[in-house]
């Protein structure tokens, strides 16, 4: 709904400002030593704040997420393969923030570097490189990112909820040991 993305852009801004302007403050406390703290505040407000509005618009797949036997046949929903899903793209994004906000300043650094001067020292070459290597960035980093789980995950039975213990295939019969469930993006 509306509402919900609403809530989730506001929480998830809050918490980068949040995170970045009370980390930059703490890094400028500490004068010199706080320059780790100042240089990664960015980072750490990116990926937070990313993560608040996964769990904040996709909240309703803690109550549970269908899951399915090998051949796609719905056994049941389960809460815990919801919070598993959860967990994964919630990584995903954490490492897809940690490249993009790594890899492309290194790498416009060194492409940079590699210019000749006459070039290497103009705005606009500057910036057409450095655009450049974020867009080979992110077209390489995202998609690598989602591909680090199946996008059909799997859970065994075990770690499911209780009332899903005893789970069997509702047209063969078979006893179930481990259930498929989308995890989503």
């Amino acid at each position: 709904s509306v509402q919900t993305i609403f809530v989730a852009y506001v929480a998830a801004t809050s918490t980068a400002l949040g995170i970045g302007v009370g980390l930059t403050a703490i890094g400028k406390r500490f004068g010199q030593s706080g320059a780790l703290v100042r240089l990664t505040a960015p980072m750490l407000a990116v990926t937070a704040s990313s993560v608040v509005n996964l769990l904040l618009t996709r909240r309703h797949e803690l109550d549970g997420v269908p899951v399915t036997a090998r051949d796609g046949t719905c056994v049941g929903e389960s809460a815990a393969a919801g919070k598993v899903g959860l967990a994964m793209c919630a990584a995903t994004r954490v490492i897809w923030t940690f490249l993009l906000l790594t890899v492309a300043p290194l790498t416009s650094r060194v492409a940079l570097k590699l210019l000749p001067r006459q070039l290497a020292g103009q705005a606009a070459t500057t910036r057409i490189v450095e655009l450049s290597v974020l867009f080979g960035v992110i077209w390489l980093s995202v998609p690598l990112s989602i591909a680090v789980w199946p996008q059909h995950a799997s859970i065994r039975v075990s770690e499911l909820e209780e009332s899903l213990q005893d789970i069997a295939h509702p047209v063969t019969g078979e006893k179930l040991h481990v259930v498929y469930f989308n995890r989503g993006l």
